[in-house]
């Protein structure tokens, strides 16, 4: 966990994951939102006891006058675009009301568990799995997806230790991500870069939108299981945010780069995907998308 960029988290260090968790393939699109939205989400008490503490909620209100995320005009509105202009509350409310419905636990992943997911375990297993599945998505066997399968298969040979600066390894590539180099200019369709892929799955962990974590904002990793704290609550501190934007440089999509903001802010670059935890005990994993 961490690296050697500025706006990393130091020191670079390993870090055990030490309970099972489901995370969401995607971010949480506008379409599975408006879910939500539709099912009186914001009317309903048992989602918003954060806001309610930071005053931020009033029956069917948030800030006392929204009724749904801030609106931005397509395409940041379209159905299978990352549902963007809600707060760090709005998306723990979420997470209560899908854990609702379908009766387990949901919430915000960690930071933790979000660069987990991102990067893969510290010593990498093979990635044939995911490439394969995005070379099936594409129709046809690329050679960039080759050569990725035969790197795949020289590192399953390997104990060379994972320290991947992207989910699918070294360099920010337009190919693979909505950054600003990409040059969209916007949020873009979920899973549009298949070749993004990560080692457990995951798609769109670098670059479209920011992601909200549980984390608070640390300065850094020393002595950081004293310090970190994924706690809930009303206090408004800021909550660390991963994965980079489409407005953003390659710098920044880098899995250990890490970014915070007030817990209130709704632009239209950050989104959320959920984690589903702890696992059923008999299932044998420790992540996965």
């Amino acid at each position: 966990m961490g690296g050697k960029g500025d706006y990393d988290g130091k020191p670079e260090h390993p870090r055990k994951v030490k309970d099972g968790f489901w995370i969401s393939q995607y971010p949480v699109t506008n379409a599975q939102f408006d879910q939500f939205v539709g099912d009186k989400g914001y009317a309903r008490k048992e989602y918003w006891a954060e806001a309610i503490a930071a005053k931020r909620w009033e029956p069917g209100r948030f800030r006392g006058w929204r009724e749904g995320p801030n609106q931005y005009r397509e395409p940041f509105s379209l159905a299978n675009h990352p549902v963007v202009g809600m707060s760090w509350y709005e998306a723990l409310a979420f997470t209560r009301w899908l854990g609702q419905r379908l009766r387990r636990e949901f919430g915000l992943p960690s930071e933790a568990q979000w660069e987990y997911a991102a990067r893969g375990p510290r010593h990498a297993p093979n990635a044939i799995t995911p490439l394969l599945r995005v070379a099936k998505v594409l129709g046809e066997v690329t050679a960039s997806v080759m050569q990725d399968l035969a790197n795949a298969i020289d590192q399953g040979k390997s104990s060379v230790e994972n320290r991947r600066s992207y989910p699918w390894g070294e360099g920010p590539d337009p190919a693979r991500l909505n950054f600003s180099e990409t040059g969209i200019g916007s949020t873009s369709a979920v899973g549009a870069f298949p070749t993004g892929v990560s080692l457990f799955g995951c798609e769109d962990m670098s670059g479209n939108v920011w992601e909200w974590t549980m984390t608070k904002k640390t300065g850094d990793y020393k002595d950081y299981d004293k310090k970190v704290d994924n706690r809930p609550d009303g206090s408004e501190a800021s909550r660390v945010l991963r994965g980079g934007s489409f407005s953003g440089n390659g710098s920044s999509a880098r899995c250990a780069y890490r970014n915070d903001v007030d817990p209130n802010y709704d632009g239209n670059n950050v989104g959320f995907r959920v984690v589903a935890s702890p696992i059923p005990s008999d299932h044998g994993l420790h992540g996965g998308c």
